[in-house]
């Protein structure tokens, strides 16, 4: 079971209590009456902000570990950069808050980004079957020499890549979305979810079964691997050890269809540091949420009413998503 679902995010929500009274017992006095239905509501609103205008069919979004937005523009074949800081970002001068083409050639419809630990850029090529690198400084990656500028890292054994994502350990996966596969590109050679690999090559982790037109990944905390799906609206995962995962039994190195349900070709994967999963529906153009805890009600009872003040009170919740409306319409009121 991921490490993540052991702690439990505690949110304090303020909320306003609405009666509905029956005659005589809309009078409240303290410890004595109760109303006979009740509403009680929470919403956060979420308000959606422009950031950058200029872009050509985005794609993928990356965080470095400075906090500089990148994206994958499909259209252009670019990549651009939203610095956080002014100052230079491989090789290129940059304006804080500032939307700036970062590499402008050498790119094929790109359609996946990720970091790895070394602050190295990788872009996945749609329409040529490549992954490029972009080095931060000079040195090798999986076995190529870099050179200051975008390089083919990967040129053969890849189909319509989408989704990249690296593990704790450095290891590069691909989902080809053309052929239903993930591949992994280890950085040594050993083993990775029961199968056998080898180092700075391809190698198919995960075959045709079991995957329809995959574009997204992800890894939670504790290390397993999740796969969105988009041609049949699903979330997989390869477990790395057999337990529970969002309450549903898995086996180790064995995929798994999680979620089968209330999504639209899944295209994007992402999770917060409390272990809720996010996801990008492009067939909807929405965004869904799988919380890693069930939402539920922490505080036990409220405080007594006052006859003509207006009543508020605190209450602690356990799991849940911020940003979301939730509301209790029965019970009764102290």
């Amino acid at each position: 079971m991921p490490t993540t679902h052991k702690s439990y995010r505690n949110y304090i929500l303020i909320i306003t209590v609405l009666f509905t009274f029956v005659s005589y017992v809309g009078f409240l006095a303290p410890s004595t009456a109760s109303a006979s239905s009740a509403t009680r509501t929470v919403e956060v609103a979420d308000i959606p902000i422009t950031l950058a205008s200029g872009l050509s069919s985005p794609t993928q979004l990356a965080f470095d570990s400075l906090g500089n937005l990148y994206v994958a523009n499909y259209g252009n074949n670019t990549i651009s950069v939203i610095p956080k800081n002014s100052g230079i970002l491989f090789g290129k001068k940059v304006n804080a808050d500032t939307l700036t083409t970062l590499v402008s050639s050498g790119l094929s419809s790109p359609s996946g980004l990720a970091f790895d630990s070394s602050g190295n850029l990788y872009v996945a090529n749609a329409r040529n079957n490549t992954i490029s690198a972009i080095p931060k400084s000079s040195g090798t990656l999986f076995g190529h020499l870099l050179q200051p500028k975008p390089i083919v890292l990967v040129s053969s054994g890849l189909k319509n890549p989408f989704g990249l994502v690296f593990d704790s350990s450095g290891n590069l996966y691909v989902a080809n979305n053309s052929n239903n596969t993930v591949s992994v590109i280890p950085k040594n050679s050993g083993t990775l979810f029961g199968k056998k690999v080898n180092a700075d090559t391809p190698n198919t982790l995960i075959s045709s079964s079991g995957l329809s037109y995959p574009t997204g990944l992800a890894f939670d905390s504790s290390g397993n691997l999740y796969v969105a799906n988009a041609g049949s609206h699903t979330i997989s995962v390869i477990p790395k050890n057999s337990g529970t995962l969002f309450g549903k039994k898995v086996n180790a190195d064995t995929l798994t269809t999680l979620v089968s349900s209330g999504l639209s070709s899944p295209s994007g994967l992402a999770f917060d540091s409390s272990g809720n999963l996010y996801v990008a529906n492009h067939g909807n153009n929405t965004v869904n949420v799988i919380p890693a805890h069930t939402f539920s009600i922490a505080t036990t009872s409220l405080p007594n009413a006052t006859k003509g003040t207006n009543y508020s009170a605190t209450l602690s919740s356990i799991g849940g998503i911020l940003g979301k409306r939730w509301s209790i319409s029965s019970g009764n009121l102290p």
